[in-house]
């Protein structure tokens, strides 16, 4: 029985040091997070985020005691999946001249961003963020303890993966709509490729043969983009002129694939025959 009593105190203790968080508010740093640092706006909530991929954000802005002139703001943003965490991440780190950069975080002249399941975290300043890079790492330790409780369940596709190398990770990007392709939403993933020290913008997006079937069949009957069919079979491709070069789009099998950017008729069609056979070696 006193054994039995022990162990109810021990876990009843364990349980009330446990941080529980309630709101999104709460994943965001408080002044005894960072020491040096004072509260000089926020937290301000969101919880109509202009986009149907995202739940709510909520932001925070500390001024260094020291240096009045030195403020750095942290936003968190709530997304509905880990996908579209991807995306938000992904789109900043494409925008910004990267360093620092893993799979899931970067360092740039426009700050510090990384994502962790569904939640995106930015840490900004005032377009000094290459001065500010020991400020920021204070930051970054807060953000890593608070998530630390945190448990994400979710990670990307597979199939994101694709033409992956060192050289082009940073490069990765999701995105949800493409109206360069078609008028319609399109999910897909996009990265540079360089091939005789030429960059290509390729994307690619596997779903199920017969919606892959559909969507190539809705670009040749959409006249507004001017497609030509070129090949057909297994492999069926079709291409169109964009931005005075070459878009060219595939279906095999589930997937659809393509190049933004070919130079020529020949390059397009050889990159084409490039991913068909990433795809068929893809495990």
């Amino acid at each position: 029985m006193k054994r039995f009593i022990f162990l109810f105190i021990i876990i009843l203790s364990c349980s009330l040091f446990q941080t529980k968080r309630i709101g999104i508010e709460s994943y965001l740093p408080r002044e005894t997070d960072v020491p040096g640092w004072k509260k000089i706006k926020g937290p301000i909530v969101n919880k109509k985020f202009p986009s149907p991929y995202a739940k709510e954000s909520a932001s925070i802005t500390f001024e260094l005691y020291s240096n009045k002139e030195i403020s750095l703001r942290v936003r968190v943003l709530h997304t509905h999946s880990i996908v579209y965490s991807f995306m938000f991440f992904s789109q900043e780190r494409r925008r910004a001249s990267s360093r620092n950069f893993t799979n899931t975080s970067f360092y740039s002249d426009r700050g510090y961003f990384y994502y962790n399941g569904r939640y995106v975290i930015s840490i900004t300043g005032d377009n000094r963020e290459d001065r500010l890079l020991g400020e920021i790492k204070q930051f970054i330790s807060a953000q890593e303890s608070i998530f630390r409780d945190y448990v994400n369940n979710e990670s990307l596709s597979p199939y994101s993966r694709l033409m992956s190398d060192k050289k082009n990770d940073f490069s990765l990007l999701y995105k949800t709509d493409c109206l360069s392709i078609t008028s319609k939403p399109f999910h897909f993933y996009s990265r540079y490729i360089f091939l005789s020290d030429n960059k290509y913008d390729i994307f690619y997006r596997p779903s199920s043969k017969e919606k892959a079937k559909n969507f190539f069949n809705s670009l040749l009957k959409d006249t507004s983009r001017g497609y030509t069919f070129t090949q057909g079979g297994d492999l069926q491709v079709c291409f169109r002129r964009y931005k005075e070069k070459y878009l060219f789009v595939a279906q095999y099998g589930k997937w659809i694939f393509g190049v933004f950017n070919a130079e020529s008729m020949e390059t397009g069609k050889d990159i084409i025959n490039l991913l068909q056979k990433k795809i068929k070696d893809f495990k």
